[in-house]
């Protein structure tokens, strides 16, 4: 999926089987320092946003590197979780409840 495409905080990023490979060589030779700190940030649960808020707006470009080279997969957050995690207190539990 298209970064571009999808505001940062709708954007969850995972990584591949190709981002773990390269994580668990004791050299990334392939990937620089920032690149490898991104993934090791990136968990699924985590938003670009998140990332961007905590690593700063340069990893942008790094992100997309790594996702056109297939190290990370965007995909959109799940409106129903958001509803659940944005939702105020005294709403969660009629949510759960299915009001």
């Amino acid at each position: 999926m298209p970064l571009r495409t999808l505001k940062p905080h709708r954007v969850l990023l995972d990584k591949t089987d190709k981002a773990h490979a390269i994580l668990s060589k004791t050299c990334a030779e392939t990937i620089s320092l920032a690149e490898r700190r991104i993934l090791i940030l990136t968990n699924g649960k985590r938003s670009l946003k998140d990332l961007v808020d905590t690593l700063g707006e340069a990893i942008m470009p790094s992100v997309h590197h790594l996702v056109e080279q297939g190290y990370l997969v965007a995909r959109p957050r799940d409106k129903a979780i958001d509803r659940f995690v944005l939702a105020p207190a005294d709403r969660i539990g009629g949510l759960l409840r299915g009001r």
